[in-house]
């Protein structure tokens, strides 16, 4: 009777041992859950992919646009500068303390404009039309997700 219960204590040990390790990324994804409701093994509660290597956007974008080999090149090298220069900005030294969020906002705001002008000098202007609508899309989808997350 004495090992019966001392197997019962020690299962019910490792059980509560084995629920309490949780990653943290998914300690998030099931806190959130847990306020809206949705299931926690839900994949948009996953965690965050790894970002996309510089080939594989291209060949997005080949795939979606029908880019030309030099076309894809040419985007390959355009993330690759991009991801080097954020890294570059990551590794430097914090901005400002004086700097606004409205500054940095427009700070981003900038380079985005910068980078969606070096891919209309990339795409035609059919490709670029076509990306538009797609990161239009993309953005829409975005924010359906977050208003769900919300309530």
């Amino acid at each position: 009777m004495k090992k019966l219960l001392t197997l019962l204590a020690l299962a019910a040990l490792s059980a509560s041992a084995a629920t309490a390790q949780v990653s943290p990324g998914r300690k998030k994804a099931t806190a959130a859950a847990m306020q809206d409701g949705s299931p926690t093994n839900a994949p948009e509660n996953a965690q965050r992919q790894a970002p996309m290597s510089a080939e594989q956007i291209a060949d997005r974008f080949t795939q979606q646009l029908g880019l030309s080999a030099g076309q894809r090149e040419q985007l390959i090298q355009l993330e690759q500068s991009r991801r080097t220069d954020a890294q570059a900005r990551r590794a430097g030294s914090p901005p400002p303390a004086d700097t606004s969020p409205a500054e940095r906002r427009q700070t981003v705001q900038t380079r985005q404009q910068q980078y969606e002008a070096q891919l209309q000098g990339i795409f035609t202007p059919d490709q670029y039309a076509r990306y538009a609508q797609l990161r239009q899309e993309r953005q829409q989808q975005r924010g359906n997700r977050r208003m769900q997350t919300r309530h």
